[in-house]
This record gives structure tokens, C-alpha cells and sequence, in this order.
């Protein structure tokens, strides 16, 4: 295990707060149980009431913003907490709070909104529309996405009370568990490197391919590689060699491999082996 290797980790967490305004239609699931002749506990139906119009680009934002966090990091324990690299934070932390900033601006203007919102809303639920239901123009305010951040040395950790065996064998069991999250994300990596790979090989066969598209995935795969390396922290020397390798994929000209057929199998091929070599590699 390289202890050096994880103390370049830092977790991270994602707290979402939605759109306010879903509620139950229990008439609407009445209908169905008579429509359908089911019981009660087979249906079950909610309303949107924010239109659409007034809600596609909090949706968005919201969206991109999980997507983000859920690209650019690792599982962690319980998947609350996602690992990524020290390195890496801040260009992750400086995109997000790009798509913060947006997010703020869109419930700025739902909130700055909220009776034309609420005039749309009760045009659009028609005889569904309930006035006391409608959520205040505070709960607005409320949609948010913010990122905790803390280590993963338990240096935080404090030991009051406790006799020095049992401090000793807690450590211990930390440590271990730590070593087994460390392991995982390794994995995760590789898994992650082995489909990019897979996907690129899987365009290239298409005839009417595109140089744009191998251009696009190749830096993928240059940003998945670095991650490789990154959660390499047992030091795995084949796991390297295998990285190595597969950024060289990237070596040929796009013009060429959307032009020469020769010059798209070698890829092909190549991204073949290299995906086999990483399915079968023994972590």
C-alpha cells in the first residue's frame, strides 16, 4: 500500500436541493385502481407544478452538476463521499462553481418570477391546481448543490477516553478499511479505462466515422489514463505499462484515421488488446 499515494486523495461530497412543488394526485391515483381494477398499493402518481418553461434549466444545471461530481470522482465507502485526486481538486472545484453560479442566476429568476410561475402553474394544472399546495416563494431560495470536502487519514479523528490498545486497533481497523476503498477505486479506474477504450474501438468501426470523434475520445482516455496513474497507489509496474500503452493510441494523425482505413484497424486492433490486457489484469 502507498501511503504517499493517499495523501494525494481528497473526498467529496455532493448535497442536492431540488425543485420545490412535486406533490401526491391521490385522485388521479383513484381513477387508475378503477380504470385498471388494481389495488391501491400498484399506483402511484405525482404532479410537476413548475411548467416546464420556468423549470428546464434549474433541472439542468442540477444535472450537470451530479454528472460532474459523479465523472470526475471515485466511489468512496458508502458512495456519499467520492475520492479524487489533490491535484485535480481545484480545476474540478473551479468548473462546479462555473454551474453554481449559473444555478444561483436561474433561481434568482424563479424566485424574482414566482407569481408569473405560479400563473403558468395554475393554467398548466387546470382542475388539478390546489393554491395551498403551491410551494412560497421562499422555498425557492432553498434550490441549491454544495460540495463538503475532508480527508481520508482520520487525522480529525480524536481518542478521548479510550485505553491505548483499543486506540491502537481502531487505527488498525481503519487502516485496513481504507486500503480496501483504495483498492476499489483502482478497479474503478481500470473499469472505467477498458470501456473508453471499448467505446472508441466500437466508433471507429462505423464507416461513416469521424475524425471529431476520435479526437474527442482520445482526450478522454488521456484524462482516464491520468486517473489510472493517479489511483495506482499500490504501485501495480503491468497496470502502468498497460497506461503507457494505451496513451499511444492517441499518436495517430485523426485526419488519417478518418481517411485511411489502414491506419483505423491498427487502432483498432491495438484498442482491442489493450482492453483485454486490462479486463484480465489481476489487482
Amino acid at each position: 500500500m502507498c501511503e504517499k499515494g493517499l495523501r494525494t486523495l481528497v473526498l467529496v461530497r455532493l448535497r442536492r436541493s431540488g425543485l420545490p412543488g412535486r406533490r401526491k394526485a391521490p385522485s388521479i391515483m383513484h381513477d387508475a385502481t378503477i380504470a385498471y381494477e388494481c389495488k391501491d398499493e400498484a399506483c402511484y402518481a405525482s404532479l410537476k407544478q413548475i411548467p416546464k418553461m420556468h423549470s428546464k434549466n434549474v433541472c439542468r444545471l442540477l444535472s450537470q452538476i451530479y454528472t460532474a461530481w459523479k465523472k470526475h470522482t471515485y466511489p468512496w465507502d458508502d458512495g456519499s463521499w467520492r475520492a479524487i485526486p489533490c491535484k485535480k481538486y481545484q480545476e474540478f472545484m473551479d468548473d462546479l462553481r462555473k454551474l453554481q453560479e449559473e444555478l444561483n442566476d436561474e433561481v434568482l429568476i424563479l424566485y424574482n418570477n414566482y407569481d408569473i410561475v405560479k400563473t403558468d402553474a395554475e393554467s398548466l394544472l387546470g382542475k388539478l391546481w390546489d393554491e395551498k399546495k403551491f410551494p412560497d416563494r421562499e422555498d425557492f431560495s432553498n434550490i441549491s448543490a454544495t460540495m463538503s470536502t475532508k480527508g481520508i487519514d482520520g487525522t480529525n479523528s480524536t481518542w478521548i477516553g479510550l485505553a491505548d490498545e483499543v486506540v491502537e486497533s481502531v487505527k488498525a481497523e481503519e487502516k485496513d478499511r481504507i486500503k480496501e476503498q483504495a483498492e476499489e477505486i483502482m478497479k474503478e479506474s481500470v473499469r472505467r479505462l477498458a470501456d473508453v477504450i471499448a467505446q472508441l474501438r466500437s466508433r471507429l468501426k462505423e464507416k461513416d466515422q469521424k475524425g471529431k470523434k476520435y479526437t474527442h475520445i482520445k482526450k478522454e482516455i488521456e484524462s482516464i489514463v491520468e486517473g489510472v496513474k493517479d489511483f495506482n497507489i499500490s504501485g501495480n509496474q503491468e497496470l502502468e505499462e498497460i497506461a503507457s500503452d494505451v496513451l499511444k493510441l492517441g499518436n495517430f494523425d485523426p485526419v488519417n484515421v478518418k481517411a485511411i482505413d489502414f491506419a483505423r484497424d491498427i487502432v483498432v486492433s491495438k484498442s482491442k488488446k489493450l482492453e483485454t490486457a486490462l479486463r484480465g489484469l489481476k489487482l
